[in-house]
């Protein structure tokens, strides 16, 4: 189960009380309405989030943890400027996830 408390996983508003339908707008993206659908899927009693570059996070423990996953997640790739980097940004966030369970 992901560390919380872990100060490494804050992300600027990304907080876990979240509430907001807002989705931010990555760099270099225009301001636009966006299909946006739900992220997380569960399978065999595991939860996952699939991400627009066609990757998957998880295995999460909850419904819950992956909605604060997801929030998470969502901050730090408006923070990207190319696909290359929203995939490793991913690719990093999926490993810490996967080295704390």
């Amino acid at each position: 189960m992901a560390n919380r408390a872990n100060p490494e996983w804050e992300v600027e508003g990304a907080s876990d009380e979240e509430s907001s339908s807002e989705q931010p707008v990555r760099k270099g993206e225009s301001e636009g309405t966006w299909f946006r659908s739900d992220r997380a899927f569960q399978v065999g009693g595991e939860w996952y989030l699939s991400t627009r570059e066609g990757l998957v996070v998880g295995p999460i423990q909850s419904k819950a943890l992956a909605d604060t996953h997801e929030r998470r997640l969502v901050a730090m790739l408006a923070e990207t400027s190319t696909p290359e980097e929203a995939q490793q940004v991913i690719r990093d966030y999926n490993d810490r996830l996967k080295s704390e369970n």
